[in-house]
């Protein structure tokens, strides 16, 4: 078995979420994206051309699609790469997440998995894609569906739950938590801990708007984490802290579920919405605080103490720990089809 996997390149949640998917896999598995090859990709990678830069013309061919542009070289030379490899016979082709690579896949002749984001409802490239994939994984739990689905959509759908990096941490070491705190913890300090994760895709955070937050919220100790400011064991710092605050994409999602922390989920612009419709879909399930922008610096003390309160327990169906190899056994299921 030969299966083919297009990694999107915009933030680390689609190069985290593959990873962990194609070790699940149990075949070679030939990669696809503009980033490096992923350290423990089992298979072959396709460094793909930047299509991003330089003179970019008409990309959405009038919400067509999502980034098509004309005339542009790059663009033209990793469709050429993708398209080869689907032409020398994969068994199948996984997109997370791009709707130009699904429909060529699909135009090949090749069964076609996309996975899924939660897209605007006007959203015509996605739902495009939805329609041509002959399975869509879903990293959420079919008890938080996305509203407006079509029930041609929901049949071929293979609901997961959220998959992180951290899913195969969990269990052991939510269970030793007390004997592997990092020397940052300290038993007598009275201040609760409040930690920010920022995203690779999102503006930084401003240093400003983090000393407003602080000042407005006495008892509370904050620490920004993002790629400017790395952790040196985020996994520990989420397990420390009594609130973990951070953008609605669904990596960082992931790993707050993974940890089953109290967490306040602030939703950022995203091309397509996603990140709105995830808040929203945090917000009906009840496992967090979530919400649609940055809030002013006087609504933090509430937010805080409402998030603490919460129960999160409910994380655990959110991410059962259990998604990668959910995903892989629906995709293996679709590449041994011969009809």
């Amino acid at each position: 078995m030969l299966i083919g996997y297009y990694v999107d390149q915009q933030g680390d949640g689609h190069r985290n979420r593959a990873l962990q998917i194609a070790q699940q896999l149990n075949c070679d598995v030939v990669g696809f994206g503009t980033i490096t090859q992923l350290d423990g990709w089992p298979g072959r990678w396709n460094r793909l051309a930047d299509d991003t830069s330089g003179l970019i013309v008409d990309p959405s061919a009038g919400g067509v699609f999502h980034w098509a542009p004309l005339r542009h070289e790059g663009h033209r030379q990793r469709m050429g790469v993708v398209a080869v490899e689907l032409a020398a016979g994969l068994d199948a082709m996984v997109v997370d997440s791009s709707t130009e690579v699904a429909a060529l896949s699909r135009l090949m002749g090749v069964p076609t998995v996309l996975v899924a984001m939660r897209a605007h409802e006007h959203d015509r490239a996605q739902h495009r894609a939805f329609d041509l994939a002959n399975l869509i994984i879903a990293t959420w739990p079919e008890s938080a569906p996305e509203p407006g689905w079509k029930q041609e959509w929901l049949a071929k759908t293979t609901y997961t739950g959220a998959i992180s990096r951290f899913d195969s941490l969990s269990v052991e070491v939510a269970k030793k938590f007390s004997e592997t705190l990092p020397t940052t913890a300290q038993p007598k300090d009275p201040l609760k801990r409040a930690l920010v994760v920022w995203g690779a895709s999102q503006p930084e955070l401003p240093e400003s708007e983090l000393r407003n937050v602080a000042s407005s919220t006495e008892g509370w100790s904050w620490r920004m984490r993002s790629p400017r400011r790395p952790s040196p064991n985020l996994w520990r710092e989420m397990l420390d802290a009594d609130v973990v605050v951070t953008h609605a994409g669904q990596n960082t999602i992931a790993e707050v579920a993974a940890a089953a922390r109290p967490a306040i989920v602030v939703a950022q612009p995203s091309d397509y919405g996603e990140q709105a419709a995830n808040a929203r879909a945090l917000a009906r399930f009840g496992a967090c605080v979530a919400v649609q922008e940055w809030p002013d610096p006087t609504m933090w003390p509430q937010l805080l103490d409402s998030a603490i309160r919460m129960d999160t327990s409910s994380w655990a169906e959110w991410n059962n720990r259990g998604g990668a190899a959910l995903a892989a056994e629906a995709i293996r299921r679709l590449a041994s089809k011969r009809r």
